[in-house]
């Protein structure tokens, strides 16, 4: 790259080499962490570089949850899946898309206000996503049995190519494709969903660690019809 200095440069590789090697999205401040001999600006600038170097290759820079990873680009896609061989079940079933959807626009959320949204038992798929790490236990509410609530990971917006939780569209977006009675019982404005909450009716994480998780709350149903699969 012309104009660059050698400094600049060994900056470029060294962001590069971290992205390449780290399996999830970098932060900007990670970055700054192990680049602390260079500016906070430099930085910006230096992703700014590699993300051109990069246009003409099968890798693209881009910024997804909270971070910056390197991607195969999307034209790509039919290549790699050739080579890896990945077949259709490696697809999220549709009741998971449903409760993943419910979890997304209304965390933090239990799995009996799940169940009352769907109209069955969600528990295995509940389980599921939490093993494929694509929700996660917020904690529990201040309630008789102390139910556990739900909320989307890091995982759920690498998954679904987003940088945050805003950035899922606002379910007024979805006019016509819901009679008003169902936009009605599931409204939930996007931007409160993104943001960082701490209800007062809600036990933190880090109180969670002290209470025995609740075993029915993971049990499988045998009456639950949708398969999920290997992500």
């Amino acid at each position: 790259m012309k104009g660059t200095n050698l400094e600049t440069e060994k900056a470029v590789n060294i962001i590069e080499t971290i992205l390449f090697v780290s399996e999830e999205p970098v932060s900007v401040k990670k970055l700054e962490e192990v680049l602390d001999e260079f500016p906070p600006e430099k930085i910006s600038e230096c992703l700014g570089m590699l993300g051109e170097r990069l246009e003409n290759h099968g890798l693209e820079l881009v910024e997804i949850a909270e971070g910056w990873q390197m991607r195969t680009r999307p034209a790509m896609g039919e290549w790699v899946k050739k080579f890896h061989k990945i077949s259709r079940s490696t697809r999220l079933s549709r009741a998971a898309l449903e409760v993943l959807s419910i979890v997304a626009y209304r965390q933090p959320i239990t799995r009996q206000e799940v169940e009352d949204i769907r109209g069955v038992d969600s528990s295995g798929i509940v389980k599921k996503l939490l093993e494929k790490n694509l929700i996660r236990l917020l904690g529990r509410r201040r309630l008789p049995g102390k139910p556990m609530t739900f909320g989307t990971s890091k995982k759920f917006l690498e998954y679904f190519g987003l940088v945050k939780l805003s950035d899922l569209p606002a379910l007024k977006d979805f006019a016509g494709k819901f009679n008003e009675a169902e936009q009605t019982d599931f409204v939930f404005a996007t931007e409160s969903a993104s943001e960082e909450k701490e209800p007062a009716d809600i036990l933190l994480e880090q109180e969670v660690e002290m209470i025995e998780p609740v075993e029915e709350d993971y049990e499988e149903s045998l009456d639950e019809e949708e398969s999920f699969g290997e992500i």
